[in-house]
């Protein structure tokens, strides 16, 4: 008799649902329940990248329980729990999740490399799989908490680190059960380690003025500062704008760019401010700030100028042009996710994570608006 794989789909938090699939071998043996609890869907996709998250899970998980069930009813398949030892199973999760990028592969490296320092103490390198429980993961959650950079001896981890580490340590477990190692994850009781707001350094409008009437020893480095605070274009879209980004429609100049990692196009019509900035219009491929790169020497250039101007704002850089950009749009209203849409950012909650905190949001006119004409 073969197997037959069903799922069944599970309620969880924030409006949202996984599933669990049920190998049924016959009534002489103990059904095995897998838990998909890594591939989450929206009860109510009610935005795009919703929308988007939701068809892109599904097809992993059909694809998922079409290999699951070819597994179980191969010759060579046994319905007890497969032996694997821990660590192995991290390289090979590392050599498939961690092919995305070299930085994602190196995580999953550090994270390894964590998990050895752990082990080292509490538990041994011949580690399998359904040896992990929850007082491994409770364990290790704390590991990361009063432990050391790879890279020092003295510099405890960041909570983003924490975060990161544990976080990919969770998806070793979750793909632990789609190999059908063990039935269900036991970090699935064990949150993550928070990562703090994050505190950004950014400039008022008042000190923005300041700067146009400051001197700057690179005219074009002061240009370029300006034109992103202008803009909210990133360092790497001021370096490589060209005059064919710029296109001049009914008199007006306006901004068309494909930007961010996503390939995002960006359009909109610039303010005068920025365009009294440019310098005189080239051809299409000429380089707008033509020869200018932001670099070390160029920090520090930057750092010099705006401390010449009176402002003693630590951690300035290319980006807090950027974040200037941001933050002035919310404080006058701007709603977050039109900001989001302005900065080409990937998904709305890009910009809630590193804005929120800054918006000023007028609830009495947001109901006067509303409710005007009734």
């Amino acid at each position: 008799m073969k197997a037959t794989v069903t799922k069944t789909k599970i309620s969880s938090t924030n409006g949202e649902h996984y599933y669990r699939v049920r190998i049924y071998y016959g009534k002489h043996i103990k059904s095995k329940y897998i838990s998909l609890n890594d591939l989450k869907f929206w009860n109510t996709p009610k935005t795009i990248e919703q929308k988007k998250t939701n068809k892109l899970n599904k097809e992993i998980l059909l694809d998922r329980i079409e290999a699951l069930k070819r597994q179980v009813n191969s010759k060579n398949y046994n319905h007890q729990e497969k032996k694997e030892n821990f660590f192995n199973h991290i390289d090979f999760v590392a050599k498939n999740r961690g092919g995305s990028s070299i930085k994602n592969f190196q995580l999953y490296g550090a994270t390894k490399k964590h998990l050895l320092k752990y082990c080292s103490n509490n538990y041994n390198e011949e580690l399998m799989v359904n040896d992990i429980d929850y007082d491994f993961c409770i364990g290790f959650r704390t590991y990361l908490k009063n432990t050391f950079s790879l890279r020092s001896s003295y510099n405890k981890l960041s909570e983003s680190s924490q975060n990161s580490y544990f976080v990919r340590f969770c998806v070793i477990m979750n793909d632990a059960v789609s190999r059908g190692l063990i039935d269900s994850s036991p970090t699935s009781k064990v949150k993550a380690p928070a990562i703090p707001d994050k505190v950004i350094t950014y400039l008022t409008l008042e000190e923005i003025s300041t700067l146009h009437k400051t001197n700057c020893d690179n005219e074009m480095l002061k240009k370029a500062f300006l034109f992103a605070f202008y803009t909210g274009l990133r360092k790497g879209d001021i370096e490589s704008l060209k005059w064919k980004h710029l296109p001049v429609i009914n008199s007006q100049t306006e901004l068309d760019l494909i930007t961010g990692k996503k390939g995002v196009r960006l359009t909109f019509k610039l303010p005068k401010q920025a365009i009294n900035l440019l310098p005189a219009r080239g051809d299409g491929e000429t380089k707008i700030f033509l020869g200018f790169k932001y670099d070390g020497y160029q920090n520090e250039k930057l750092r010099r100028w705006i401390l010449e101007a009176g402002i003693k704002k630590k951690n300035i850089g290319s980006h807090t042009a950027r974040h200037s950009f941001a933050v002035y749009h919310l404080s006058k209203g701007t709603p977050i996710y039109t900001l989001s849409k302005l900065m080409a950012h990937n998904s709305v909650k890009t910009t809630e994570r590193s804005y929120a905190q800054y918006a000023k949001e007028d609830l009495n006119y947001a109901l006067e608006k509303a409710f005007s004409h009734e």
